[in-house]
């Protein structure tokens, strides 16, 4: 009994230090302070910050840190859109997807990264299940895998992905991000994949009227206006491009597509 006693002893001391640990790590993660430091290494497109920042954030975050789990995640998700839109050499960022990437190499890791930013939102949703906080994330994550598979590889993701789109819109109807997002997956449902483009109109207008500011919601906006499956309106598309690069002037991506669109598209 003696012994026995002495066993529970130093497991519940082993607990307390594991816990002890899990809370200091967590305790230790500014989301806040990384949130804006990825959303720079995003607008200046510079990939040593993406991986200092991924590297800092690993060791601290733990598989039950649900905030860990999705700021790191986050963090690789920009940094696959970051390559994947650099892969677009043609310039013509008002178009994006593999058929544009002819750098195949950086499409190639940008297909790596939002890996890793799948599973990391996998463990936040099974933490928190369907989520206001993680479902927006989740959509937005998946809807870049599925641009990284070809058809026969989608299937798996394409089962889910008409019901997380519903799911993020019921619980986070009025939230500039969750309606931006479940806009853009519902834009990159081609009608080979069963979906309608055009109903992604809708989400992009109450995704500006929510957030007036949100320079990424008239980015895509404007993706919208220039889609292949949906007549071309460079007329309608250039306002939008245009408020995106004057609401966030430090964005590469937003400045040279306004740029470039004007240029192709002279009004």
């Amino acid at each position: 009994m003696r012994e026995f006693k002495k066993v529970m002893s130093v497991f519940m001391v082993m607990m307390c230090v594991v816990a002890f640990g899990t809370a200091l790590r967590a305790a230790t993660i500014d989301t806040k302070a990384y949130e804006t430091r990825i959303e720079d290494a995003w607008d200046r497109g510079d990939a040593k910050v993406f991986d200092q920042i991924i590297q800092e954030l690993t060791p601290k975050v733990s598989d039950t840190d649900i905030d860990g789990l999705l700021i790191l995640a986050s963090a690789y998700y920009r940094y696959s859109l970051f390559y994947d839109e650099m892969s677009n050499t043609s310039k013509q960022l008002w178009f994006e997807g593999p058929k544009l990437a002819g750098n195949e190499q950086y499409w190639d890791k940008g297909g790596e990264l939002i890996d890793k930013a799948l599973d990391l939102v996998k463990k936040a949703d099974g933490i928190a299940k369907d989520s206001p906080k993680v479902l927006p994330h989740y959509s937005l994550i998946t809807f870049r895998k599925i641009r990284h598979c070809n058809m026969i590889t989608a299937m798996p993701y394409m089962k889910g992905f008409l019901e997380l789109s519903k799911k993020t819109l019921e619980v986070a109807g009025n939230n500039p991000v969750a309606v931006l997002s479940c806009a853009i997956m519902t834009l990159g449902r081609s009608p080979k994949m069963g979906g309608n483009p055009r109903n992604a109109y809708p989400l992009f207008k109450k995704a500006v009227e929510l957030d007036p500011n949100y320079a990424e919601a008239y980015f895509w906006f404007g993706r919208f206006y220039m889609s292949p499956d949906i007549k071309a309106q460079p007329k309608l598309a250039l306002p939008c491009f245009e408020k995106a690069a004057s609401l966030n002037p430090k964005s590469w991506l937003y400045k040279t597509t306004a740029e470039e669109f004007k240029k192709a598209f002279p009004q």
